[in-house]
C-alpha cells in the first residue's frame, strides 16, 4: 500500500540554530555561511529566521523581546515568545554549525525530491521529450547545486590557497591538474591537458586529428589517469586497433585485415591484455549532446577519478532539442560551450576535435590559422586551448611524410607558438619529432656501440 511520505525535515535541529542565533549573535556570519532561509522547513521557522537576519542587519541586538517585536508584523504562521524562549532554551550554541548542516541536507533532499517530480510532471509523460534529454535536465539541475554546503562568498584567501595547492602540485610533477599527452614538446610547451579546460584540436581531414587523441589517451592511460573516449566518426574497435598498432609498432591496416604472421599475433594478443587493463572507458556511435552528457555524468558517478574526456568530433554531434532550428554554428557554439561547463563543473580535461572549414583550401598557403575557426560557432571564444593540426604532405608530396606542425594558436594560460611532431602513417600514430640530422647522428652512435660491443667480445 503507497503511503504518503512526510518531505525530509528536521525541525529539532532548525530549533535550535534558532534558539543558538538568538542566544549568541556572533553565530549568526557562521551560519549563513550554511543556511538560507528558504532551507528552513517550517513557514514559521523561516520568518523567524528573516526576523533574527533583519536586526543582525541593522546592528540591532537580539533577544527573545526584539525578535518577537519584529513578527508581530507578520499575520501568521509566527511563533510566539514562549515559543522563541522554548527555542534559546533547546539549543546548544557550540553546536550550531553543525545543525546548521542538519538543517542544509534536509532541505537539500527536498530539492532533490522536488527536481524529481519537475521533471516527471513536465516531460516524463510527453511522448516527444527524449528520455536522455530529460535525465540530463534532471543531472544537471542536482549537479548545478553541489555548492549547496558552502553558500558563503569565498575570501580571496580561500582561492589563493587553492591556487598554490595547484602550483606546488606542479612543482613536484604531480599532474594532478595536467594530464600529460606523452609528447614531450607539447607538455613542456603548454603544460599538457588542463584539468576544467576546454581544449580543441581542429584540422583538416586527415590531418589526424583522431590519431592524436588516441595517442595522448592512450599515453595517458600508461600513466594511470582515467580517461574517456567518445567516438562519433569511427566505431570504437577501429580506435582500439589503432592503439594496438602502436603498441606493437605493427601496421594498422595488417592488424584491420588480419594479415599478420604467427609472431605478430602473438604480439597483439599480449598488447590487447596489456590495453585491457588501462583505465580507459570508451563508447562510440552517440550523436545526441544530450546523451553525451548524460554518458559523461553517469561515467563520473561510477568513476569519480576520471579526469580526461576526448570528444570525437565536434560537428557530428547532434545539438539540443531546443537549438535544432539555430544555424549551425549556433548549435556547434551551444555544445562548445556544453563542453566547457562540463570541464568546468566535473573538474576534468576535455578535449573536443574539430573540422576546419573549407577555406583553408581555398587559400594559397594552406597552413591553418586561428581565424578559419571564426565560421565554427564559440569554439574559439569558449576554448582554453586551440591546436592546430598540418600535415604539410597532404599538399605537396615533395615534403616528408611523417611531419606535421601541432600549430598552438590560443593558449590562455601560456605562450602559443608551432610543435614538430613526427606522424607514423604505419600506425596512425603520433611521436616526438626528431631532426633527421639528430636521427642519424643517434643511429650512428648505436652502429658504433654496437660494433665496439662486439669487438670487446673478440
Amino acid at each position: 500500500m503507497n503511503q504518503q511520505r512526510i518531505p525530509p525535515q528536521n525541525l529539532d535541529a532548525e530549533k535550535a540554530v534558532l534558539g543558538a542565533c538568538i542566544a549568541d549573535s556572533s553565530l549568526i556570519p557562521e551560519i549563513v555561511a550554511v543556511i538560507t532561509t528558504a532551507d528552513f522547513y517550517l513557514p514559521s521557522h523561516q520568518k523567524t529566521f528573516a526576523a533574527i537576519l533583519t536586526l543582525f542587519n541593522e546592528g540591532k541586538f537580539i533577544d527573545v523581546i526584539t525578535v518577537d517585536n519584529v513578527l508581530k508584523s507578520e499575520p501568521a504562521q509566527r511563533p510566539s515568545a514562549a515559543d522563541l524562549c522554548a527555542m534559546v532554551e533547546f539549543a546548544f550554541p557550540s553546536h550550531a554549525v553543525e545543525h546548521a548542516r542538519l538543517v542544509k541536507d534536509s532541505a537539500l533532499r527536498r530539492h532533490i525530491i522536488e527536481s524529481v517530480r519537475a521533471a516527471i510532471d513536465e516531460e516524463v509523460y510527453d511522448p516527444n521529450q527524449d528520455p536522455a534529454s530529460i535525465a540530463s535536465k534532471l543531472i544537471a539541475s542536482l549537479s548545478s547545486n553541489r555548492d549547496w554546503y558552502s553558500v558563503k562568498f569565498p575570501h580571496i584567501s580561500e582561492a589563493t590557497s587553492s591556487a598554490l595547492k595547484d602550483i606546488r602540485a606542479s612543482y613536484h610533477n604531480d599532474s594532478r591538474t595536467w594530464i600529460p599527452t606523452g609528447l614531450r614538446d607539447v607538455d613542456i610547451r603548454i603544460g599538457g591537458i588542463p584539468r576544467g579546460r576546454l581544449t580543441v584540436i581542429a584540422g583538416r581531414p586527415s590531418m589526424g586529428k583522431t590519431a592524436w587523441a588516441a595517442t595522448a589517451v592512450l599515453n595517458a592511460a600508461k600513466k594511470g589517469h582515467r580517461v574517456a573516449f567518445i567516438t562519433i566518426e569511427s566505431p570504437k574497435e577501429a580506435i582500439i586497433t589503432r592503439m594496438l598498432s602502436t603498441m606493437t609498432g605493427i601496421e594498422n591496416r595488417n592488424i584491420q585485415r588480419g594479415r599478420l604472421t604467427e609472431a605478430e599475433m602473438a604480439q597483439v594478443v599480449v598488447a590487447s591484455e596489456e590495453l585491457s587493463k588501462l583505465p580507459i572507458w570508451i563508447r562510440d556511435a552517440q550523436r545526441s549532446w544530450e546523451r553525451i552528457k548524460l554518458l559523461i555524468h553517469g561515467l563520473k558517478l561510477a568513476q569519480p577519478e576520471l579526469e580526461f574526456v576526448v570528444l570525437d568530433y565536434c560537428q557530428l554531434i547532434e545539438a539540443p532539442a531546443e537549438s535544432r532550428h539555430d544555424r549551425r554554428d549556433l548549435e556547434i557554439g551551444r555544445i562548445s560551450g556544453g563542453a566547457k561547463a562540463l570541464a568546468l563543473g566535473m573538474g576534468i580535461a576535455v578535449v573536443l576535435l574539430s573540422q576546419l572549414n573549407r577555406e583553408v583550401e581555398k587559400q594559397s598557403n594552406k597552413r591553418p590559422k586561428l581565424s578559419d575557426m571564426r565560421d565554427s560557432g564559440n569554439l574559439e571564444q569558449d576554448a582554453d586551448i586551440v591546436a592546430l593540426l598540418y600535415r604539410p604532405v597532404y599538399y605537396d608530396e615533395n615534403k616528408p611524410r611523417d611531419f606535421c606542425e601541432f600549430i598552438v594558436s590560443k593558449n590562455r594560460d601560456g605562450a602559443v607558438g608551432s610543435i614538430k611532431l613526427r606522424f607514423d602513417e604505419k600506425t596512425v600514430s603520433f611521436s616526438d619529432w626528431i631532426e633527421p640530422s639528430q636521427a642519424q647522428n643517434e643511429h650512428t652512435s648505436a652502429r658504433a656501440g654496437a660494433r665496439s660491443c662486439r669487438l670487446g667480445q673478440v
